[in-house]
């Protein structure tokens, strides 16, 4: 009885914490320790880029169905690099400051959002004046948005420089 007991108490606590909370708590156990934060993030980026793998054939099938699949496309790894590396190596450092400023996770949601509307994305990066193209250039993401676009659908790869930039 007294282990149903320690279960149900524990279960209680848990319930009522909530999950920032829970979140930040498990961070603050693990500061001392890198290697559970490294394996997580690892894990994580290691998934969502199979995730990424497994929907190129997809669209690669649709480009060669209408007739835009290039030869540069086999190119599509080196952004994809870049950004495995730049990812992982930004939710490390997230992490490291989630440790001690618990405020970044509630904020967090809201940069990622404004970022996703700072990269060319949505729309076409040569279609931008040279000062918009100046302002992005700042943002990382740009450089490897751009590589992505221009090795799946234009069939080239002109952004190294940009790309190694990033």
């Amino acid at each position: 009885k007294t282990e149903i007991a320690k279960v149900l108490k524990a279960l209680r606590c848990l319930m009522k914490r909530s999950l920032p909370d829970s979140i930040a708590g498990a961070a603050r156990a693990q500061a001392y320790s890198l290697a559970p934060v490294l394996r997580y993030h690892l894990r994580k980026t290691c998934t969502n880029l199979v995730q990424m793998l497994l929907a190129l054939p997809v669209l690669a099938a649709f480009l060669l169905y209408h007739g835009r699949l290039a030869p540069a496309a086999v190119l599509v790894g080196l952004p994809l690099a870049v950004q495995f590396v730049f990812v992982l190596g930004l939710a490390l450092f997230v992490s490291a400051l989630t440790l001690h400023f618990r405020d970044i996770q509630s904020i967090l949601g809201h940069l990622l959002h404004v970022w996703f509307f700072a990269t060319p994305v949505l729309y076409a990066y040569a279609d931008l004046g040279p000062r918009m193209k100046a302002i992005l250039r700042f943002n990382p993401m740009t450089h490897v948005v751009v590589s992505y676009q221009q090795t799946l659908f234009e069939g080239r790869l002109d952004h190294w420089r940009g790309l190694g930039a990033a």
